[in-house]
């Protein structure tokens, strides 16, 4: 369920507390990007297993068009009650609808293929609809309108996302420098570091002096879902770096899932935490949002990741590529969901 949907349990865009340049301004795929954050980290938790999400009464599957079924697509449903069999596929309720999801990776990487960030984004929302996202244990976790959001809290919150925003910025450096595998992984790696609004790494230090809280500098330790999903960066990285080949070129394309993910989380979601949680402590915004700024992009932060992921993907030709780095959502998004785990303890 998305956030301000029924139930109101999440942080939705735009409401009480959300940071200037939300991401409701962002192009198609910025606005689709954000509402499938929003839905993963605000729905119902799981009951008996069985994924996320509240049924939501009177909705309606619509029969597959053709058209969009030649072209690979098609809409992914979790129907409700199948009535025995009898009903038509028109008339059947359905729990979840994620629209015209594509069937089959497309034939062609880079710009002849279309951009990459709309692409991640369906596989993003493919992953979601089959439950293979979101927090481990979400069904044990209190609802988002009832963390606490307090200042301990708040303060390992960004430690560990400053932990593993800067192994990103590693890895993302140590790649586009590297000697090893072929020049597609490293071009791409060249692109996002060449987008120079989106590092976080400098803000979050801001935003931990203002909560008060110490850095890692001065001896406080990022929670250990961080720790890990940053020595995987790393580890990343330094493969990326290498002169391993195939390897290189393999590592390279994954940290690119991993800037997406990270990235849009932060942008999304991670933002509207912090900027509720500071009004509720009385302290100046900690949602770092200043200096989300870049050339040729609009609609805040996720037009910005949405340009420099769409111009990684350019340097993509090929469609073994392209693969290599969607297939790697999975794992990102749910190392990158984790990280709010420090926030979800109740008042």
């Amino acid at each position: 369920m998305a956030p301000g949907g029924p139930g109101g349990r999440g942080f939705g865009r735009g409401g009480a507390g959300a940071p200037p340049g939300a991401p409701g301004g962002a192009g198609r795929g910025g606005r689709d990007a954000a509402g499938a954050v929003e839905e993963l980290l605000g729905r119902e938790p799981a009951r008996g297993g069985g994924g996320g999400g509240g049924a939501r009464a009177g909705r309606r599957a619509r029969p597959v068009d053709p058209e969009e079924a030649r072209r690979g697509q098609a809409d992914f449903v979790k129907v409700r009650d199948w009535r025995g069999g009898r009903g038509e596929v028109g008339d059947l309720e359905v729990e979840r609808v994620v629209a015209s999801v594509p069937g089959a990776p497309r034939g062609t990487g880079g710009a002849a293929g279309g951009p990459l960030f709309p692409e991640l984004v369906a596989r993003m929302r493919l992953l979601e609809a089959q439950g293979e996202l979101g927090v481990a244990g979400e069904g044990r976790l209190p609802p988002p309108g009832e963390w606490a959001l307090s200042g301990d809290h708040l303060a390992d919150f960004l430690r560990g996302l400053l932990a593993v925003h800067g192994a990103l910025e590693g890895a993302v450096s140590a790649g586009s420098a590297g000697a090893g595998g072929g020049p597609e992984g490293r071009h791409a790696l060249a692109r996002l570091e060449a987008a120079a609004s989106l590092p976080r790494s400098v803000a979050l230090e801001a935003a931990l002096g203002t909560l008060g809280g110490p850095g890692p500098a001065s001896g406080g330790s990022p929670p250990a879902e961080a720790k890990a999903y940053a020595q995987y960066l790393a580890d990343l990285g330094r493969v990326a770096g290498g002169e391993g080949g195939d390897e290189s070129q393999a590592a390279c394309l994954k940290i690119v899932a991993h800037f997406f993910a990270l990235h849009l989380m932060h942008a999304t979601s991670f933002q509207n935490l912090l900027a509720k949680g500071s009004a509720r402590l009385g302290l100046p915004s900690l949602s770092a949002a200043e200096g989300y700024r870049l050339a040729g992009s609009s609609g805040g932060p996720v037009g910005a990741l949405q340009a420099a992921v769409d111009a990684a993907g350019g340097e993509v030709s090929s469609a073994e590529g392209i693969e290599s780095v969607a297939s790697e959502v999975r794992k990102a998004m749910q190392k990158t969901t984790v990280l709010v785990l420090p926030l979800a303890k109740p008042a």
